[in-house]
């Protein structure tokens, strides 16, 4: 890895008059998005567990009870929740950076550098 830049003059996406950094997804969700899964774990489990009828349980036991009618019970879960109680995001948005510092870290600059400079399959894009 040269640890170098290449400039381009490749042509960008516009939102609302300002240019947009396209980020291969496989980077974003390594190191940045979490899933539903987690919005659930952290905020949503976290406030059931201040009700009265969940104080004092672990997390587990109440992962473990809630009830999974589809194959994407989480979305459903997190969606009801959130338009439920739509402070909850804003919560899960503040929590975010302290995730960010748990989980992999930042990329080194071979592994910037295969997401940037290798070649791209339909599979890998």
């Amino acid at each position: 890895s040269l640890h170098n830049w290449l400039s381009s003059r490749e042509p960008y996406w516009l939102v609302a008059g300002q240019k947009v950094l396209l980020v291969p997804k496989r980077w974003v969700r390594k190191n940045f998005l979490f899933k539903a899964h987690q919005y659930l774990l952290s905020v949503v489990i976290e406030r059931m567990r201040e009700d009265s009828a969940f104080r004092d349980l672990p997390k587990k036991v109440i992962w473990s009870n809630l009830e999974r009618a589809t194959e994407h019970w989480e979305y459903d879960e997190v969606i009801d929740y959130t338009l439920a109680h739509p402070d909850a995001l804003r919560e899960y948005h503040r929590k975010m950076p302290m995730y960010y510092n748990r989980t992999y870290g930042g990329m080194t600059d071979d592994e910037l550098d295969a997401v940037v400079y290798l070649p791209r399959t339909r599979w890998t894009a």
